[in-house]
Protein backbone atom coordinates (compact mmCIF):
# COMPACT_ATOMS: atom_id res chain seq x y z
CA UNK A 1 0.00 0.00 0.00
CA UNK A 2 0.96 3.21 -1.39
CA UNK A 3 2.19 5.76 1.80
CA UNK A 4 2.20 9.56 1.41
CA UNK A 5 3.06 12.05 3.85
CA UNK A 6 0.28 15.20 4.14
CA UNK A 7 2.13 17.49 2.06
CA UNK A 8 2.32 15.01 -0.80
CA UNK A 9 -1.23 14.10 -0.77
CA UNK A 10 -2.02 17.88 -0.87
CA UNK A 11 0.02 18.38 -3.76
CA UNK A 12 -1.65 15.49 -5.62
CA UNK A 13 -4.79 16.24 -4.78
CA UNK A 14 -4.83 19.65 -6.30
CA UNK A 15 -2.69 18.05 -9.27
CA UNK A 16 -5.82 16.05 -9.71
CA UNK A 17 -8.26 18.92 -9.10
CA UNK A 18 -6.51 21.07 -11.76
CA UNK A 19 -6.51 18.74 -13.97
CA UNK A 20 -9.99 17.63 -14.06
CA UNK A 21 -10.74 21.20 -14.58
CA UNK A 22 -8.75 22.04 -17.22
CA UNK A 23 -7.42 18.76 -19.17
CA UNK A 24 -3.65 20.27 -18.96
CA UNK A 25 -0.22 19.76 -17.87
CA UNK A 26 -0.22 21.27 -14.14
CA UNK A 27 3.21 22.97 -13.66
CA UNK A 28 4.16 23.93 -9.99
CA UNK A 29 3.77 27.76 -10.23
CA UNK A 30 -0.02 27.02 -10.93
CA UNK A 31 -0.74 24.72 -7.95
CA UNK A 32 1.56 27.21 -5.26
CA UNK A 33 -0.61 30.44 -6.66
CA UNK A 34 -4.04 28.99 -6.91
CA UNK A 35 -4.13 25.70 -3.87
CA UNK A 36 -1.31 25.42 -1.21
CA UNK A 37 0.16 29.03 -0.64
CA UNK A 38 3.61 26.92 -0.79
CA UNK A 39 6.72 28.49 -2.62
CA UNK A 40 7.07 26.91 -6.54
CA UNK A 41 10.73 25.42 -5.45
CA UNK A 42 8.59 23.19 -2.69
CA UNK A 43 5.69 21.91 -4.80
CA UNK A 44 8.21 21.42 -7.47
CA UNK A 45 10.28 19.27 -5.09
CA UNK A 46 7.24 17.27 -4.05
CA UNK A 47 5.87 16.83 -7.63
CA UNK A 48 9.25 15.47 -8.52
CA UNK A 49 8.86 12.59 -5.74
CA UNK A 50 5.09 11.85 -6.83
CA UNK A 51 6.81 11.73 -10.50
CA UNK A 52 9.17 8.92 -9.18
CA UNK A 53 6.60 6.91 -7.48
CA UNK A 54 4.53 6.88 -10.80
CA UNK A 55 2.00 8.95 -9.70
CA UNK A 56 2.13 12.00 -11.88
CA UNK A 57 4.18 12.16 -15.62
CA UNK A 58 5.40 14.91 -17.69
CA UNK A 59 4.38 14.73 -21.10
CA UNK A 60 7.11 17.23 -22.58
CA UNK A 61 10.46 18.29 -20.64
CA UNK A 62 9.32 22.31 -20.84
CA UNK A 63 5.32 20.47 -19.76
CA UNK A 64 3.25 20.54 -16.03
CA UNK A 65 2.64 17.25 -14.80
CA UNK A 66 -0.41 15.07 -15.34
CA UNK A 67 -1.92 12.36 -13.23
CA UNK A 68 -1.56 9.12 -14.01
CA UNK A 69 -3.83 6.22 -13.66
CA UNK A 70 -1.94 4.88 -10.53
CA UNK A 71 -2.91 8.27 -9.27
CA UNK A 72 -6.09 8.31 -9.85
CA UNK A 73 -6.58 4.72 -8.07
CA UNK A 74 -4.40 6.25 -5.25
CA UNK A 75 -7.36 8.70 -4.84
CA UNK A 76 -10.11 7.13 -5.08
CA UNK A 77 -8.93 4.94 -2.53
CA UNK A 78 -7.64 6.67 -0.11
CA UNK A 79 -8.56 10.59 -0.62
CA UNK A 80 -11.88 10.46 -2.09
CA UNK A 81 -14.26 12.57 -0.41
CA UNK A 82 -18.00 11.70 -1.44
CA UNK A 83 -20.68 14.34 -2.41
CA UNK A 84 -23.98 13.84 -0.38
CA UNK A 85 -26.84 12.99 -2.48
CA UNK A 86 -29.34 15.22 -1.39
CA UNK A 87 -33.26 14.55 -1.38
CA UNK A 88 -33.89 16.62 -4.32
CA UNK A 89 -31.42 14.61 -6.71
CA UNK A 90 -33.10 11.46 -5.29
CA UNK A 91 -36.73 12.45 -6.41
CA UNK A 92 -35.29 14.01 -9.60
CA UNK A 93 -33.65 10.49 -10.05
CA UNK A 94 -36.39 8.73 -8.72
CA UNK A 95 -39.02 10.37 -10.93
CA UNK A 96 -37.07 9.79 -14.19
CA UNK A 97 -36.92 6.29 -12.72
CA UNK A 98 -40.84 5.51 -12.21
CA UNK A 99 -41.72 7.25 -15.27
CA UNK A 100 -40.60 4.96 -17.49
CA UNK A 101 -42.51 2.35 -15.74
CA UNK A 102 -45.90 3.73 -15.67
CA UNK A 103 -45.12 4.05 -19.30
CA UNK A 104 -44.38 0.79 -20.06
CA UNK A 105 -40.61 0.99 -21.50
CA UNK A 106 -37.82 -1.04 -21.39
CA UNK A 107 -36.75 -0.66 -17.77
CA UNK A 108 -32.92 -1.34 -18.58
CA UNK A 109 -32.89 0.30 -21.85
CA UNK A 110 -34.52 3.72 -19.31
CA UNK A 111 -31.91 3.25 -16.74
CA UNK A 112 -28.83 3.12 -18.81
CA UNK A 113 -30.10 6.43 -20.62
CA UNK A 114 -31.22 7.86 -17.03
CA UNK A 115 -27.55 7.21 -16.04
CA UNK A 116 -25.85 9.10 -18.69
CA UNK A 117 -28.33 12.15 -18.41
CA UNK A 118 -27.38 12.37 -14.82
CA UNK A 119 -23.67 11.25 -14.78
CA UNK A 120 -23.26 13.00 -18.08
CA UNK A 121 -20.89 9.76 -19.13
CA UNK A 122 -21.95 6.72 -20.93
CA UNK A 123 -24.89 4.85 -19.15
CA UNK A 124 -23.94 1.07 -18.85
CA UNK A 125 -26.66 -1.94 -18.02
CA UNK A 126 -26.44 -5.45 -18.09
CA UNK A 127 -30.02 -7.04 -17.95
CA UNK A 128 -30.53 -9.60 -15.25
CA UNK A 129 -30.41 -13.18 -17.66
CA UNK A 130 -34.47 -14.90 -18.94
CA UNK A 131 -34.20 -17.74 -16.48
CA UNK A 132 -34.51 -15.95 -13.44
CA UNK A 133 -37.92 -13.45 -13.89
CA UNK A 134 -41.16 -14.61 -15.04
CA UNK A 135 -42.60 -13.87 -18.55
CA UNK A 136 -45.49 -11.21 -19.22
CA UNK A 137 -46.17 -11.57 -23.19
CA UNK A 138 -45.13 -13.13 -25.88
CA UNK A 139 -45.28 -11.73 -29.59
CA UNK A 140 -44.54 -13.65 -33.05
CA UNK A 141 -43.81 -10.72 -35.62
CA UNK A 142 -42.65 -11.86 -39.02
CA UNK A 143 -39.50 -10.63 -40.36
CA UNK A 144 -39.24 -12.37 -43.62
CA UNK A 145 -39.62 -15.78 -45.20
CA UNK A 146 -39.52 -18.31 -43.18
CA UNK A 147 -37.65 -16.12 -40.22
CA UNK A 148 -39.70 -15.09 -37.07
CA UNK A 149 -38.82 -12.84 -34.27
CA UNK A 150 -40.29 -13.49 -30.85
CA UNK A 151 -40.58 -10.44 -28.49
CA UNK A 152 -40.57 -11.51 -25.16
CA UNK A 153 -41.83 -9.09 -22.44
CA UNK A 154 -40.99 -9.92 -18.52
CA UNK A 155 -42.56 -9.14 -15.35
CA UNK A 156 -40.30 -6.72 -15.05
CA UNK A 157 -40.61 -5.12 -18.21
CA UNK A 158 -37.34 -6.12 -19.78
CA UNK A 159 -37.85 -6.80 -23.79
CA UNK A 160 -35.79 -9.62 -25.20
CA UNK A 161 -36.04 -10.27 -29.41
CA UNK A 162 -35.10 -14.01 -30.29
CA UNK A 163 -35.14 -14.22 -34.63
CA UNK A 164 -35.67 -18.31 -35.38
CA UNK A 165 -36.17 -20.15 -38.41
CA UNK A 166 -39.58 -21.90 -39.20
CA UNK A 167 -39.84 -25.01 -41.95
CA UNK A 168 -42.16 -23.55 -43.57
CA UNK A 169 -43.05 -19.25 -44.58
CA UNK A 170 -46.61 -18.29 -42.31
CA UNK A 171 -48.38 -15.12 -42.71
CA UNK A 172 -48.62 -12.62 -39.56
CA UNK A 173 -52.42 -13.79 -39.31
CA UNK A 174 -51.54 -17.15 -37.54
CA UNK A 175 -48.79 -15.90 -36.05
CA UNK A 176 -51.16 -13.53 -33.83
CA UNK A 177 -53.02 -16.74 -33.33
CA UNK A 178 -50.28 -18.16 -32.41
CA UNK A 179 -49.24 -15.78 -29.93
CA UNK A 180 -52.27 -15.92 -28.35
CA UNK A 181 -51.94 -19.40 -27.73
CA UNK A 182 -48.77 -19.17 -25.97
CA UNK A 183 -49.70 -16.20 -23.20
CA UNK A 184 -52.68 -17.92 -22.82
CA UNK A 185 -50.49 -21.16 -21.75
CA UNK A 186 -47.58 -19.96 -20.19
CA UNK A 187 -48.21 -16.12 -19.10
CA UNK A 188 -46.73 -16.24 -15.19
CA UNK A 189 -44.21 -18.54 -15.69
CA UNK A 190 -40.75 -18.02 -14.62
CA UNK A 191 -38.39 -18.40 -18.14
CA UNK A 192 -37.44 -21.67 -16.22
CA UNK A 193 -40.74 -23.53 -16.14
CA UNK A 194 -41.51 -22.15 -19.63
CA UNK A 195 -39.23 -24.40 -21.46
CA UNK A 196 -40.51 -27.55 -19.40
CA UNK A 197 -44.18 -26.60 -19.72
CA UNK A 198 -44.02 -26.31 -23.50
CA UNK A 199 -42.09 -29.82 -23.46
CA UNK A 200 -45.17 -31.41 -21.61
CA UNK A 201 -47.57 -29.56 -24.40
CA UNK A 202 -45.64 -30.95 -26.95
CA UNK A 203 -45.90 -34.28 -25.91
CA UNK A 204 -49.85 -34.47 -24.97
CA UNK A 205 -52.22 -35.34 -27.62
CA UNK A 206 -53.52 -32.31 -28.45
CA UNK A 207 -50.12 -30.83 -30.29
CA UNK A 208 -50.24 -33.76 -32.30
CA UNK A 209 -53.76 -32.56 -33.51
CA UNK A 210 -53.16 -28.92 -33.75
CA UNK A 211 -50.81 -27.80 -36.63
CA UNK A 212 -50.56 -24.11 -35.41
CA UNK A 213 -50.47 -25.13 -31.97
CA UNK A 214 -47.09 -27.42 -32.97
CA UNK A 215 -45.44 -24.64 -34.75
CA UNK A 216 -46.74 -22.15 -31.69
CA UNK A 217 -44.65 -24.36 -29.08
CA UNK A 218 -41.65 -24.80 -31.77
CA UNK A 219 -41.18 -20.99 -31.97
CA UNK A 220 -42.06 -21.07 -28.45
CA UNK A 221 -39.14 -23.55 -27.24
CA UNK A 222 -36.30 -22.12 -29.61
CA UNK A 223 -36.86 -18.60 -28.37
CA UNK A 224 -36.38 -19.69 -24.75
CA UNK A 225 -34.34 -22.82 -25.03
CA UNK A 226 -31.31 -21.05 -27.56
CA UNK A 227 -28.22 -19.67 -25.36
CA UNK A 228 -28.95 -16.83 -23.67
CA UNK A 229 -27.01 -13.85 -24.39
CA UNK A 230 -26.15 -11.48 -22.03
CA UNK A 231 -27.68 -7.85 -22.70
CA UNK A 232 -25.84 -5.35 -22.49
CA UNK A 233 -27.63 -1.67 -22.86
CA UNK A 234 -25.04 0.88 -24.09
CA UNK A 235 -26.56 4.64 -23.88
CA UNK A 236 -25.41 7.54 -25.76
CA UNK A 237 -21.65 6.36 -26.36
CA UNK A 238 -20.70 9.62 -28.41
CA UNK A 239 -21.07 11.40 -25.34
CA UNK A 240 -17.69 10.80 -24.39
CA UNK A 241 -16.40 11.94 -27.81
CA UNK A 242 -17.28 15.27 -26.56
CA UNK A 243 -14.29 14.95 -23.82
CA UNK A 244 -10.88 17.07 -25.28
CA UNK A 245 -9.01 13.68 -24.28
CA UNK A 246 -10.58 11.52 -27.27
CA UNK A 247 -9.74 14.25 -30.18
CA UNK A 248 -7.21 11.88 -31.63
CA UNK A 249 -9.62 10.37 -34.43
CA UNK A 250 -7.79 6.75 -34.13
CA UNK A 251 -7.98 6.44 -30.37
CA UNK A 252 -12.12 7.19 -30.14
CA UNK A 253 -12.43 5.10 -33.21
CA UNK A 254 -11.20 2.21 -30.78
CA UNK A 255 -13.49 3.05 -27.92
CA UNK A 256 -16.04 3.49 -30.16
CA UNK A 257 -15.92 -0.07 -31.64
CA UNK A 258 -15.94 -1.42 -27.82
CA UNK A 259 -18.82 0.53 -26.71
CA UNK A 260 -20.45 -1.35 -29.86
CA UNK A 261 -19.31 -4.71 -29.60
CA UNK A 262 -20.01 -4.77 -26.10
CA UNK A 263 -18.69 -8.27 -25.87
CA UNK A 264 -14.88 -6.84 -24.03
CA UNK A 265 -17.35 -5.25 -21.96
CA UNK A 266 -19.39 -7.86 -20.64
CA UNK A 267 -16.52 -10.00 -20.24
CA UNK A 268 -15.23 -7.16 -17.36
CA UNK A 269 -18.37 -6.21 -16.10
CA UNK A 270 -18.55 -9.90 -15.62
CA UNK A 271 -15.66 -9.57 -13.18
CA UNK A 272 -16.74 -6.94 -11.25
CA UNK A 273 -20.55 -8.93 -10.59
CA UNK A 274 -18.12 -10.65 -7.84
CA UNK A 275 -17.62 -7.53 -5.83
CA UNK A 276 -20.58 -6.09 -2.98
CA UNK A 277 -20.80 -2.22 -3.90
CA UNK A 278 -19.39 0.28 -5.99
CA UNK A 279 -16.34 -0.74 -8.39
CA UNK A 280 -13.98 1.49 -9.80
CA UNK A 281 -11.88 0.42 -12.80
CA UNK A 282 -9.40 2.50 -14.28
CA UNK A 283 -8.78 1.87 -17.82
CA UNK A 284 -4.87 0.58 -16.89
CA UNK A 285 -6.43 -2.11 -14.61
CA UNK A 286 -9.11 -3.62 -17.41
CA UNK A 287 -6.53 -5.06 -19.77
CA UNK A 288 -8.24 -3.21 -22.29
CA UNK A 289 -5.48 -0.88 -24.78
CA UNK A 290 -9.23 0.72 -25.81
CA UNK A 291 -10.01 1.98 -22.28
CA UNK A 292 -6.75 3.99 -22.10
CA UNK A 293 -8.01 7.46 -20.67
CA UNK A 294 -11.31 6.24 -19.40
CA UNK A 295 -12.49 4.64 -16.02
CA UNK A 296 -15.51 2.67 -15.49
CA UNK A 297 -17.81 3.09 -12.28
CA UNK A 298 -20.36 0.21 -11.50
CA UNK A 299 -22.15 -1.65 -8.92
CA UNK A 300 -24.22 -4.67 -9.21
CA UNK A 301 -28.05 -4.79 -8.36
CA UNK A 302 -29.92 -7.69 -6.60
CA UNK A 303 -30.32 -9.32 -3.37
CA UNK A 304 -28.45 -12.54 -2.05
CA UNK A 305 -24.70 -14.10 -3.43
CA UNK A 306 -26.01 -14.05 -6.81
CA UNK A 307 -26.24 -10.81 -8.10
CA UNK A 308 -28.82 -10.13 -11.07
CA UNK A 309 -26.57 -7.78 -13.08
CA UNK A 310 -24.74 -5.01 -13.24
CA UNK A 311 -24.96 -0.49 -14.21
CA UNK A 312 -22.47 1.63 -13.91
CA UNK A 313 -21.06 4.37 -16.14
CA UNK A 314 -17.79 5.06 -18.42
CA UNK A 315 -16.13 8.18 -18.87
CA UNK A 316 -12.68 9.81 -18.81
CA UNK A 317 -10.80 8.73 -16.16
CA UNK A 318 -10.60 12.56 -14.60
CA UNK A 319 -14.34 12.27 -14.01
CA UNK A 320 -15.82 13.52 -10.97
CA UNK A 321 -15.69 10.22 -8.60
CA UNK A 322 -17.00 12.16 -5.75
CA UNK A 323 -20.49 12.93 -7.64
CA UNK A 324 -20.92 9.93 -9.63
CA UNK A 325 -20.35 6.89 -7.50
CA UNK A 326 -23.29 8.12 -5.15
CA UNK A 327 -25.45 8.30 -8.18
CA UNK A 328 -24.60 4.96 -9.69
CA UNK A 329 -24.93 3.29 -6.05
CA UNK A 330 -28.49 4.93 -5.32
CA UNK A 331 -29.33 3.60 -9.17
CA UNK A 332 -28.29 0.36 -8.05
CA UNK A 333 -30.67 0.28 -4.88
CA UNK A 334 -33.35 1.25 -7.13
CA UNK A 335 -33.25 -1.08 -9.17
CA UNK A 336 -32.46 -3.70 -6.94
CA UNK A 337 -36.02 -2.67 -4.90
CA UNK A 338 -37.93 -2.89 -8.32
CA UNK A 339 -36.81 -6.42 -9.04
CA UNK A 340 -37.66 -7.43 -5.78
Amino acid sequence: MLTLSERHKRVLQAVIHDYTLTVEPVGSRTISRKYLGLSPATVRHVMSDLDEMGLLSQPHTSAGRVPTDRAFRFYVDSMLELQHLGEREKQHIRSGFESALNEGHDIMKRTSHLLSAVCRQVGLVVAPRLEEIGLKHIELIRIGRRRVMVVIISDRALVHNRVVRSEEDVDQRDLDHMSRTLNKMLAGLTFRSVGMRIEEEMRSDKASLDRLLTRALRFGREAVSAPQETDLYVEDPTRIFDQPEFLDVERMKKLFRTLEEKSKLLKLLDAVLESEGVSVVMGSESALDEMSGCALIVSRYGTGPRAAGALGVIGPIRMNYGKVIPVVEYVARLVSEYLN
